[in-house]
């Protein structure tokens, strides 16, 4: 336990030392942009933030437009930093988990099971990582609790099946709960969703509001399935196969799931008129 702890510290201290280099990097770019943007004329109200100069250690006097900005700032690097932290750690105890299992002598059913139930939570991590991304890119509101409450919700739920990876019913209840935080959070999105936000496009907004729905879709079907193997388990039906193979049938319907984004995010992207694919080589 104290080796999974110390690396799971590791992880997040690298974590943390990554987005804190990658958040000033995006400062000083920032920096660089507003310079830019005070010697041409920009139409963007945020670049015209006009602060008087106010004597004492006031650099930046909170105004409408400071406060916007900062929100606008701190939503993607928080939920960024959060994520990456929460992510770093789970993986650092799950791949501790795993190794330290695999590692004593096990029959050959435990072993498929371990590598099935890794593979499972390990596909979770990167999903829910990518969910992030085109979330931060998508959206911006004024953060409130949940949206620190949210993060967190959804990394207990994955790294308690990682602590469970040599049980059988107790890690299928546990690995439930992974997609069902994750259903919680794309409905708390859609409450968040602002028609303003696309006011340009309201065609886009419905795309969005529809490829959130679409996901939790997913979710629920993903959480009949843990439910429904959680009580073939309970009564006893199935047991070998459940605790071997079963596992990896939950991310079947995530990777439908990422196939719907890809998919939604295409048209979106290409409804501004920007493409996600990589740019063809010259001939």
């Amino acid at each position: 336990m104290k080796t999974n702890v110390e690396l799971a510290t590791a992880f997040a201290l690298g974590a943390a030392a990554a987005a804190t280099i990658f958040k000033a990097r995006s400062d000083r770019r920032r920096k660089s942009e507003h310079k830019s943007a005070c010697a041409t004329p920009d139409t963007d109200y945020r670049n015209r933030i006009e602060v008087p100069p106010i004597p004492g250690n006031a650099l930046e006097p909170l105004n409408t437009d400071v406060l916007v900005k900062r929100s606008v700032e701190a939503f993607p690097a928080g939920y960024l930093l959060l994520i990456s932290i929460i992510q770093s750690v789970t993986l650092g105890l799950l791949l501790t988990a795993a190794v330290t299992l695999l590692a004593k002598p096990i029959t050959p059913v435990h072993f498929i099971a371990i590598v099935s139930k890794t593979a499972t939570l390990f596909g979770a991590l990167v999903i829910i990582s990518y969910e992030y991304l085109w979330f931060v890119v998508m959206m911006r509101w004024a953060s409130t609790f949940r949206d620190t409450l949210i993060p967190y919700a959804i990394g207990l739920s994955e790294i308690i099946p990682c602590l469970m990876l040599d049980q059988s019913l107790s890690w299928w209840v546990a690995a439930t709960a992974i997609p069902a935080a994750s259903g919680a959070a794309l409905f708390n999105t859609i409450t968040r969703l602002d028609r303003r936000a696309f006011i340009d496009k309201p065609d886009v907004y419905r795309r969005v509001r529809l490829l959130l729905w679409h996901i939790i879709m997913c979710c629920i079907a993903i959480v009949i399935i843990g439910i429904t193997a959680s009580i073939l388990l309970y009564i006893g039906v199935l047991q070998g196969i459940l605790m071997a193979l079963a596992p990896i049938t939950l991310i079947l319907p995530a990777l439908l799931a990422v196939g719907i984004n890809e998919k939604g995010l295409n048209s979106i992207f290409e409804a501004y008129g920007v493409s996600r694919r990589p740019l063809p080589w010259p001939s």
